[in-house]
């Protein structure tokens, strides 16, 4: 999922599954890339398995000590409950869930905002594909920054009330986009056709679109006729992944805004509780 920020156009990317901020919240493009990812070490989330090829879930191997500190704050979000011990966040909860229980490897990493395009939010991007279906590993990579200086439209438009990032700070937001990685990672990676499908239509094309490239300047032309066609099936599948994101994220935006009374007024009665306990 590409996000646009504000400021900037909203443009298709190429090698991401990118979240756009756009001034149109409906001018998302999405995009699968096989990304090299390095060894892994040590499991977070739900907890490490001990054997490495066995190790399945949310995995943060790649989150330095500094950027663990903020994710654990977006988990801590995540499974905040009420007095009464229920989930505040069910959406993002069971998504999260979800992931941590299939079988499959999703890494979280931050992006470094000086090596991202200033339209990137969030991405999802798969690695490699498991041809048993059992064990896919992918990426979900987010933009701190880009989140944080997003700017928004004054009206809600055509979201029907939903203005993304509306209301929300910090955490909050990167709550929301991860929601909408979640999404993307649950709906392509539960159906070992579906994952298929979209990884080789999605993937070869943009091989081919960059490969096509290449042969251009050596002065060699592919058909038109089969790229276009290509290009159509390729980007009817990214709108059908970003109606399921979007629709998933607004939940989550709904449950983060009406929360933040609950939170807050729990946040202050722990504080006043500390405070009497200190007489």
């Amino acid at each position: 999922m590409l996000r646009t920020l504000m400021m900037a156009t909203a443009r298709a990317a190429l090698l991401s599954l990118a979240i756009p901020l756009s001034p149109v919240w409906g001018q998302n493009s999405t995009i699968i890339t096989s990304t090299s990812l390095g060894p892994s070490g040590p499991s977070g989330g739900a907890g490490a398995v001990s054997e490495m090829n066995s190790r399945s879930g949310l995995l943060i191997d790649h989150l330095s000590a500094r950027k663990l500190e903020t994710w654990k704050s977006i988990e801590e979000l995540v499974f905040a409950e009420d007095k009464e011990k229920q989930p505040l966040h069910p959406t993002l909860r069971s998504m999260w869930e979800w992931i941590e229980t299939s079988g499959h490897k999703v890494y979280v990493e931050f992006m470094d905002p000086k090596r991202s395009s200033t339209s990137t939010a969030g991405v999802f991007s798969i690695d490699k594909v498991d041809p048993r279906g059992e064990s896919h590993s992918s990426v979900i990579r987010l933009n701190l920054f880009n989140i944080d200086h997003a700017a928004m439209p004054e009206i809600a438009g055509e979201k029907g009330g939903f203005i993304p990032f509306s209301q929300l700070n910090g955490e909050e937001r990167y709550a929301e986009v991860l929601g909408h990685e979640m999404a993307h990672a649950i709906y392509i990676l539960s159906n070992p056709e579906r994952t298929s499908k979209i990884f080789d239509n999605v993937e070869t094309t943009n091989q081919i679109l960059l490969l096509s490239n290449v042969d251009r300047s050596r002065g060699q032309r592919p058909s038109d006729m089969d790229m276009r066609k290509r290009i159509t099936k390729r980007d009817e599948i990214l709108l059908q992944l970003e109606a399921v994101a979007e629709s998933m994220e607004k939940q989550v935006w709904k449950e983060l805004v009406k929360s933040k009374a609950i939170r807050r007024k729990m946040a202050g009665d722990a504080i006043r509780s500390a405070f009497d306990g200190k007489r």
